[in-house]
């Protein structure tokens, strides 16, 4: 279908003024895309749930429980093909943002334009739109993502910005990926949670590289809060007053102030260095995949342990 619609673009000019052209040919596109979208949506939610109950509709029984899973209503998709010249590029194709013309409820534009055609398309040729197509197919670009659900290697995090591939395969759509790139010593999912959801995918640490640096990293930030303690430590006793009368904002100011020297992490990175452990510029560089985001992570996240700094560390 994405040949077919390239095909178009060579002789419509996708601009602001273009969005509302309609033609059979683009009624037709989109037809048959919104009939993938439901063979698609089911699929998903068989994979996730088993079967379909009696009369499973694929909007309000599919996409409404699949939305919170995946966050469907913010997701964003992003027109990027050369040949597109609109003024707002990026698409959210499941935010209901239409009027379902017959019931009045809240759907999506394409989804109504799908249901006028296939219900009175003699009365309802001005739904087959280049605007509704475009949000059909970024739809079923989505799902399509959601249905094949692979974890992509990406590498180090220089290549990885290279070797990741926004369009997923796509001549005309983007997704995004989350810019949270970076981990945590306690669980390479620590920043899932914190994962834009108008993104599809978000970086995390691949499992062996993770075991392999994270006590690397553990045993650094243990030593640098360890340093910090001592920091603050001396700071009370010689003005025990430093905290009085401040309010809990102006007293996390003045801790957060006090927390983060150079001088912490350069103790840390000077004693891992003396240990051998350290190698700058490759202790903490892990490989990445790319991860779907979902509401919950793919594995429990432990909560860490906020005092394990306090055990003195031992030469070896």
């Amino acid at each position: 279908m994405e040949t077919e619609l390239n095909s178009l673009m060579t002789n419509i000019h996708v601009d602001d003024a273009q969005l509302n052209v309609y033609s059979s040919k683009i009624s037709d596109l989109l037809l048959r895309a919104s009939i993938e979208i439901e063979s698609i949506t089911k699929e998903i939610f068989k994979n996730q749930f088993g079967t379909l109950k009696k009369n499973f509709k694929f909007d309000f029984d599919g996409l409404d429980v699949l939305n919170p899973i995946y966050f469907l209503e913010v997701k964003e998709v992003i027109v990027s093909s050369v040949n597109c010249f609109q003024t707002n590029r990026t698409i959210l194709p499941f935010a209901k943002n239409t009027k379902n013309t017959i019931t009045q409820k809240d759907t999506y534009g394409w989804n109504n334009a799908y249901q006028n055609l296939k219900h009175d398309r003699a009365n309802s040729f001005t739904f087959g739109s280049l605007k509704y197509l475009f949000d059909a197919l970024a739809a079923l670009f989505l799902l399509n993502i959601y249905f094949k659900d692979e974890i992509q290697y990406m590498g180090k995090q220089i290549e990885a910005t290279k070797s990741f591939k926004e369009s997923q395969g796509s001549t005309i759509f983007s997704i995004k990926l989350d810019n949270n790139w970076g981990f945590d010593d306690y669980s390479r999912f620590a920043r899932y949670p914190k994962a834009n959801p108008s993104c599809t995918f978000i970086p995390i640490p691949e499992l062996n590289s993770y075991n392999s640096k994270a006590p690397t990293m553990r045993e650094f930030n243990n030593i640098r809060k360890r340093s910090v303690l001592e920091r603050l430590t001396k700071l009370v006793q010689d003005d025990p007053k430093m905290f009085e009368g401040k309010s809990p904002e102006e007293a996390d100011i003045l801790f957060k102030k006090n927390s983060f020297h150079a001088d912490d992490f350069k103790a840390a990175g000077e004693y891992l260095a003396k240990q051998n452990r350290l190698n700058p510029g490759s202790a903490f560089n892990v490989d990445y995949e790319a991860h779907i985001i979902r509401s919950t992570p793919p594995e429990p996240i432990p909560e860490p342990d906020l005092f394990e700094f306090l055990v003195p560390h031992q030469s070896t």
